[in-house]
Parts: structure tokens; sequence; C-alpha cells
């Protein structure tokens, strides 16, 4: 074991330096103004043991400090700067390393992790602000970014059969994201201002498509599985509506129009079929079944007003009109025999 140890007055200055084995310690302080140091205060310190290694140093005046350590598979470094600041900082052991960094000023940030198969960086940048970020991890990967000022938002995440990648844009605003997954795929984007939204799915047999504008405002929607298909519309404003819907041997189809407003429903399915109007101002509807040997018609008209409707199954039919105003009201039946006949009529009051 050796040790040496020396204090000087005045100014000052101290060294020592111990010796034994593997171990190794030196320390000095050095004070006062002198010039060959240019100006106050300096601290050198380091210990050596084994594989076990570590140093600092401190300088005063407008400030510095180092310090480092290292042992078997790690090490730690670790720096300040003073003045507009600047901090570094780095660790390492085995396959494990994370870096770190402060710049002051405007600011600037740099964080890195590094682990086996997992990695992640992240920056951030002052004055009008960045930040960038990122994850990696096995068949994971995370990206996102943000910027200031009018703003910007960047998201991307990537793992296997997973995919999602999301932006937001400030001002007038936009947004726009999409997922995938296997067979199953999403994608939305939004439009502030006069508002604009779109919308999709996708899975398999199955599609869904929806979009929105806004000012007169419009919306369109659109669904699709299998033998099943959907479709809707509407139109602001004057108002317009549009759905229809076909599966298999069925079809149903409906439109509404505002203004003098119209309506119009037709289903259809197999051997049956079914039809209805009706339309505003004066008033008109109409309606219409139809299946088999039976059908059906019936129909009112405004004004004046007039109503017909008739029945048709085996060899059978009916009619009966109607008028507002008149005080007699008539029913006809008409029947056409097969022996040569001629026609009958048969009158008379309900």
């Amino acid at each position: 074991m050796v040790e040496t140890w020396r204090r000087h007055g005045g100014n000052m200055e101290e060294t020592l330096r111990r010796h034994g084995g593997d171990m190794e310690e030196t320390w000095r302080k050095h004070g006062g103004d002198m010039e060959e140091h240019g100006g106050d205060m300096e601290e050198t310190w380091r210990r050596h043991g084994g594989d076990m290694k570590e140093t600092w140093r401190r300088h005063a005046g407008d400030m510095e400090e180092t310090w480092r350590r290292h042992g078997g598979d790690m090490e730690e470094t670790w720096r300040r700067h003073g003045g507009d600041m600047e901090e570094t900082w780095r660790r390492h052991g085995g396959d494990m390393e994370e870096t770190w960094r402060r710049h002051g000023g405007d600011m600037e940030e740099t964080w890195r992790k590094h682990g086996g198969d997992m990695q992640e960086t992240w920056r951030r940048h002052g004055g009008n602000m960045e930040e960038t970020w990122r994850r990696h991890a096995g068949d994971m990967v995370e990206t996102w970014r943000r910027h200031g000022g009018n703003m910007e938002e960047t998201c991307r995440r990537h793992g296997g059969d997973m995919e999602e990648t999301w932006r937001k844009h400030g001002g007038d605003m936009q947004e726009t994201w999409r997922r995938h997954g296997g067979d199953m795929e999403e994608t939305w984007r939004r439009h502030a201002g006069d508002m604009e939204e779109t919308w999709r799915r996708h899975g398999g047999n199955m599609e869904e498509t929806c979009r929105r504008h806004g000012g007169d405002m419009e919306e369109t929607w659109r669904k699709h599985g299998g033998d099943i298909e959907e479709t809707w519309r509407r139109h602001g404003r004057d108002m317009e509506e549009t759905w229809k819907r076909h599966g298999g041997d069925m079809e149903e189809t409906w439109r509404r129009h505002g203004g003098n407003m119209e309506e119009t429903w037709r289903k259809h399915g197999g051997d049956m079929e079914e039809t209805w109007r009706r339309h505003g101002g004066d008033m008109e509807e109409t309606w219409r079944r139809h299946g088999g040997d039976m059908e059906e018609t019936w129909r009112r008209h405004g004004g004046d007003m007039e109503e017909t409707w008739r029945r048709h199954g085996g060899g059978r039919r009916r009619r009966r009109r109607r008028r507002r105003g008149a005080e007699v009201k008539k029913s006809v039946m008409k029947r056409q025999d097969v022996a040569n006949k001629g026609m009958e009529r048969r009158g008379g009051e309900d």
C-alpha cells in the first residue's frame, strides 16, 4: 500500500495518490487564480480497481463536468458544459445502450435506447418545436412526429400483419387515419372548414363506405357483405334521400325528395312485388302489390279528389270510384260469361 499526499498553500493545490494491489486512486484539487490552468478551481479524481475504473473532472469558471465509469461490459459516460449549457450522457452494457443529449439556447434534446430487439429514439427541438419518436421491438415499429407552429402530428405503428397510420394537420385541420390487419382495413379522413369526412372499412366479404360533406351537406353510405348490399344517400338544402337494399332475390328501393315532396318505394322478392308512390303539392298516391295470381292497385288523386282501388285474384275484379262533391256513389261490377253471352251490367247505389 502506498499513499502520497501533497498540499500547497497560497492559491492552494492538493494532490493525493493511493496505490494498493489492483486498486489505485488519484485525486487533485487546484484552486485560486493559477494562470496556467485558466482561472478558478479544477478537480480531478480517478479510481481504478480490477476491471472497474472511474474518472471524474470538474472545471469551474463557465463550468465543465466530465464523469466516466467502466466495469466489465458496463460503461457510463456523462458530461455537462456550462454557458449556453450542454449535457451528454451515455450508458452501455451487454446488448443495452442508452444515449441522451440536451443542448441549451433554443433547446435540443436527443435520446436513444437500444437493447436486444428493442430500440427507442426520441428527439425534441425548441423554438417552433419539433418532436420525433420511434420505437422498434421484434416485428413492432412505432414512429411518431409532432411539429409546432401550425402544428402537424404523424404517427405510424407496424407489427406482424397490423399497420396503423395517423396524421393530424392544424390550421383548418385535417386528420387522416388508416388501420390494416389481416383481411381487415379501415380508412378514415376528416377535413375541417366546410367539413368533409370519408370512412371505409373492408374485412373478408364485408365492405362499408361512408362519406359526409359539409356546407349544403351530403352523406353517402354503402355496406356490402355476402349477397347483401345497402346503399344510402342524403342530400341537403331542398333535401333528397335515396336508400337501396339488395339481398338474394330481395330488393328494396326507397327515395324521398323535398321541396314539393315526392316519395317512391319499391320492394321486390320472389314472385312478390310492391310499389308505392306519394307526390306532394296537389297530392297523388299510387300503390300496387303483385304476388302469384293476386294483384292489388290503389290510387288517390287530390284536388277534386279521385280514388281508384282494384283487386284481382282468380277471375274476379272490383273497381270503386269516388269523387268529392257528388252525392251519389256508384259501384260497378263487371263479369263476362264464357258461353258467348253479351255483357251484363248491374248498377246500384252503395
